[in-house]
């Protein structure tokens, strides 16, 4: 439970410095979903990158915010 609480909050804080909106909203199902051990964050982290490539920002959706 504590490693779900602090990916969770690494969650948060990764999605804060990407600047996606609503950073907060998002890290909480981080939190919750990494209760399920093999695909838990990947459910947020899919939909999030996928947007994030729509939005024409793919070097923020490879995670590399500063190229």
């Amino acid at each position: 439970m504590i490693f779900a609480v602090l990916q969770g909050l690494v969650g948060g804080l990764v999605f804060w410095f990407l600047g996606i909106a609503g950073a907060l909203l998002w890290g909480v199902p981080v939190d919750i979903s990494s209760l399920f051990l093999v695909i838990g964050t990947g459910l947020i982290w899919l939909p999030v990158t996928i947007y994030l490539a729509a939005m024409g920002g793919i070097w923020r959706a490879a995670g590399r915010d500063s190229l």
